[in-house]
């Protein structure tokens, strides 16, 4: 049986943990989120940014055709709300585009906001294809 002081810490840290969770952790990327979210909802699916990253056979995981015309990168976080949403979204194009698109993820867990992340990118990455 747990004495008050276990029960008092557990709810402390659990509280602390909602606080963290309810805290934007980047107010800009959070709002371009809800952008894209809403146009995905809105069932308009290309989104232009100035970012335009070159490819890493070696070090990104691809899905899809070398020869396709077009390639989205994905930077993902295995506890983010938002990459979760995406993930159908991304499959739906793929299965709309066909060989036409390429998909890459590259992990970029946010551990300040999501400690249990980082531990999940290096199991992916080690996991067999």
């Amino acid at each position: 049986m747990r004495s008050d002081t276990d029960q008092r810490g557990w709810r402390q840290r659990r509280s602390d943990q909602r606080a963290e969770e309810a805290r934007p952790a980047h107010a800009e990327v959070e709002e371009q989120l809800k952008v894209l979210s809403s146009q995905w909802r809105r069932k308009i699916v290309s989104h232009t940014t100035g970012l335009r990253p070159r490819l890493d056979a070696e070090h990104d995981n691809v899905r899809g055709s070398a020869n396709a015309k077009v390639t989205l990168v994905e930077y993902g976080d295995f506890e983010s709300k938002s990459c979760k949403a995406a993930a159908p979204v991304i499959l739906k194009l793929r299965a709309q585009f066909g060989d036409e698109l390429s998909v890459a993820f590259r992990h970029f867990p946010i551990a300040d906001t999501h400690p249990l992340a980082i531990g999940a990118s290096f199991a992916a990455a080690g996991a067999p294809a």
